[in-house]
């Protein structure tokens, strides 16, 4: 009865991680700044840490949905190692006083830290939970998807365009990054100088003579 419902969690996550570690490794650099700014052990932010966390969580997501019994059941340890550690890293960034960005999930998570980054994390435990009952299944999250029916298909479908529905209706959009917001206040002020340049220059110049009659 519960076969359908358990296939959900590892999926949930497995693509989570995938978009994660997809997302940090078209930006490294950002990965190590926010390694920097939630202040993390300096050995750990100088070491490669920060290029080895995005193929890590790719790893982690093909071996979420590949790997059987009972291997499985030590993938989804790891993974709920890593999702709690990752709640106690922004638990900790909160207490810091001062605006903290995080790249979560590479320019598709940044923004600051707020205590509704920690209920994220929170809930991301509870499926790691979950997805940690899915793996005493005997066959991988690949092999039951094969053998689910179309009823369990249909069903994880309503609930993929279920949440999809609810994150472009609640999502949102973030604020500019920084660079965006220099890129953007730039502009502006070039735009005020060139006015300013020309209304000095109507100024400076000399009268237009009287028409003759």
């Amino acid at each position: 009865m519960l076969a359908g419902p358990l296939l959900l969690p590892p999926l949930l996550l497995a693509v989570l991680l995938c978009v994660s570690g997809g997302a940090k490794l078209r930006h490294p650099e950002e990965t190590r700044s926010a390694f920097a700014q939630l202040q993390l052990p300096r050995a750990l932010t100088d070491s490669p840490a920060p290029r080895v966390l995005p193929w890590a969580e790719i790893v982690l997501a093909v071996a979420l949905v590949v790997t059987p019994a009972p291997f499985a059941l030590g993938v989804a340890v790891v993974t709920l190692g890593l999702l709690i550690a990752y709640l106690a890293v922004i638990v900790r960034a909160l207490g810091f006083g001062y605006p903290v960005t995080c790249s979560c999930f590479g320019r598709l998570g940044l923004g600051e830290v707020t205590r509704r980054t920690a209920w994220r994390n929170v809930l991301l435990v509870l499926v790691g939970l979950l997805t940690l009952w899915s793996a005493s299944a005997e066959a991988s999250v690949l092999a039951r998807l094969a053998e689910a029916s179309a009823a369990t298909w249909v069903w994880l479908a309503l609930v993929v365009v279920t949440v999809a529905v609810v994150v472009v209706t609640f999502g949102g959009t973030k604020g500019a990054t920084p660079a965006t917001s220099r890129a953007s206040g730039s502009s502006t002020t070039r735009v005020r100088v060139r006015r300013a340049e020309a209304t000095s220059s109507a100024l400076s110049a000399p009268p237009a003579p009287p028409l003759k009659r």
